[in-house]
């Protein structure tokens, strides 16, 4: 390794960490670790302020104090390994849940899994949603073997807790209360038009969404919903799937042409 990819190891290495003597020797100066002190601190309140932006809602439960304090640990440990920021913090709400201080939220892994799921669907590309009219004009005898797409970046989770109604009781101002007793929830998030959708699911249209977003033809999935809801209405379901817009035909325009 050259002399200059030592020293940028050394520094970046320094940045999160405690242990400046790999890098103070290699710099000059009377000041060097004053200034060390200043590229660390902007950095770590930079990566701070990025898991703040990516976690709006947690940082309001948690408390801005604790958050902050639980995000520069999560830093330290876990520095992000690419320049952009927009993925950074994807394993944030898992570290946050082993910590003993939030150990009692059990919900905080799935408030922030949604809050990603969010964020994923906001900046997910532009799609034609799949419509009634579309699908009629393929033949019936081929619907079952019909392979659908899900809207672009759409995720699907299943929590124990109503994640949300704590996600919507923080978008009043001031949050009301919410119920933090678990309380199972499926939950579908995608972004249809230029808002990004929460939507509630049935036991039955999560396991087909599911297994559509596997690869499953449209039979297969039906029997995965069967399988967890016998009384599963598929026709109605998907009919209300369908009318959402979860389904996409193209994930984007053709080069030159606009969405309608």
């Amino acid at each position: 390794m050259s002399a200059l990819l030592t020293l940028q190891a050394s520094f970046a290495a320094a940045l999160l960490g405690d242990d400046d003597e790999p890098v103070l020797h290699r710099l000059r100066g009377p000041h060097a670790a004053s200034r060390l002190a200043v590229y660390r601190n902007n950095v770590l309140h930079g990566l701070i302020e990025a898991l703040g932006a990516a976690y709006p809602v947690l940082r309001q439960v948690l408390g801005a104090e604790l958050f902050d304090a639980l995000a520069g640990e999560y830093a330290r440990e876990q520095p992000p390994r690419h320049a952009a920021l927009l993925d950074y913090g994807a394993g944030f709400g898992a570290f946050c849940e082993r910590h003993a201080a939030v150990a009692a939220l059990g919900y905080v892994a799935e408030l922030a899994a949604l809050e990603r799921a969010r964020l994923r669907a906001w900046h997910a590309a532009d799609y034609r949603p799949l419509d009634a009219a579309t699908l009629a004009t393929l033949p019936a005898a081929e619907l079952p073997a019909q392979q659908l797409a899900l809207a672009p970046e759409a995720t699907l989770l299943a929590c124990r807790y109503p994640v949300a109604a704590i996600h919507a009781a923080h978008a009043e101002t001031p949050p009301r209360a919410f119920a933090q007793t678990p309380q199972a929830q499926w939950l579908l998030v995608y972004r249809p038009q230029l808002q990004v959708q929460i939507r509630e699911l049935s036991p039955g249209a999560h396991a087909l969404l599911t297994a559509l977003a596997s690869g499953e033809p449209l039979a297969a999935a039906a029997d995965s919903a069967r399988h967890i809801d016998p009384t599963f209405e598929l026709i109605a379901e998907f009919a209300a799937l369908l009318a959402a817009g979860v389904f996409s035909t193209h994930p984007t325009p053709p080069p030159g042409e606009s969405l309608p």
